[in-house]
């Protein structure tokens, strides 16, 4: 809950709220405000290519952790695909009650998906742990957090999914390099972990903290090998039906004509420069 007044901004979980809630007036911003379609059309791309990576990595690693969950709604859209899987939504405990009020007004119930030790109808406590949603209540930024992880039966033997989405930038150097420091030690071999990036120069908020032009280049002193890395550019356009997908790597930029390309895409990715990342321990 603290990122809806950190710094004195707007944070963009208040436009997930608005979205989740689905809200006619949202939609009709998207049709009378092309920008913030544009806006609207580059989440859905690195929403897509994060799916992607997640369902790329099962079913060989069932535990999948969202750290920083806010509002992502993943468990309710990628639920088939989770079936076997333990999924741990990682952020405070008021904005993870927030979060469970506010889906269940809007018609999806995470009583239906938590165990029943965790909605207090079961033996709760050290009862067995299964596969389902845990929510996991605590400050990241504080020592010791992974022992909640751990307690709601996280298993740091067996590999994992981490997501780090829309979350990196607003941390410090120093908090994002302690925080990999702890995902790092609790990631079996062959876990994923796929993320988001901002780079410098891009429209940033005041909240914004970090930026980078090489994830790998952070995750690598921690064991991570890169899978995939692309700008928000590349990622539209490998998803786009009349573009061939993106040869090389972030630092190959290739130009297109014709109807290969998509300027109004285009022209938002220059402007927010995002990198989307996949990278698996050693």
């Amino acid at each position: 809950m603290r990122l809806f007044a950190l710094r004195g901004g707007s944070a963009p979980l208040g436009g997930r709220l608005a979205f989740a809630i689905g809200s006619p007036l949202i939609e009709q911003l998207l049709v009378w405000n092309p920008a913030l379609r544009r806006k609207h059309e580059l989440v859905a791309v690195r929403t897509q290519f994060l799916d992607k990576a997640i369902e790329d990595a099962l079913p060989l690693r069932q535990q999948f952790v969202i750290v920083g969950a806010g509002l992502d709604s993943r468990p309710f859209r990628m639920r088939d695909a989770l079936l076997e899987t333990s999924t741990f939504e990682v952020d405070f405990p008021g904005m993870l009650s927030a979060k469970r009020q506010l889906f269940r007004s809007s018609g999806f119930d995470y009583d239906k998906l938590l165990p029943a030790q965790e909605i207090g109808t079961g033996a709760g406590g050290d009862g067995e742990r299964g596969r389902g949603v845990w929510h996991v209540g605590v400050d990241l930024s504080l020592e010791g957090w992974q022992s909640a992880l751990i307690a709601k039966g996280f298993d740091s033997t067996k590999p994992a999914i981490w997501l780090l989405e829309g979350f990196t930038g607003y941390l410090t150097e120093a908090e994002l390099l302690a925080l990999l420091r702890v995902i790092s030690h609790l990631s079996a071999a062959s876990s994923r972990l796929a993320a988001t990036w901002l780079t410098p120069g891009g429209e940033h908020l005041s909240m914004h903290r970090f930026t980078t032009r090489n994830p790998t280049h952070i995750l690598e002193p921690f064991g991570w090998a890169e899978v995939q890395v692309q700008t928000l550019q590349q990622a539209a356009s490998s998803i786009h039906a009349d573009a061939p997908p993106p040869r090389g790597g972030v630092g190959e930029r290739e130009e297109r004509g014709g109807d290969e390309r998509r300027p109004d895409l285009e022209s938002d990715v220059r402007d927010y420069l995002y990198l989307l990342s996949c990278h698996e321990k050693r």
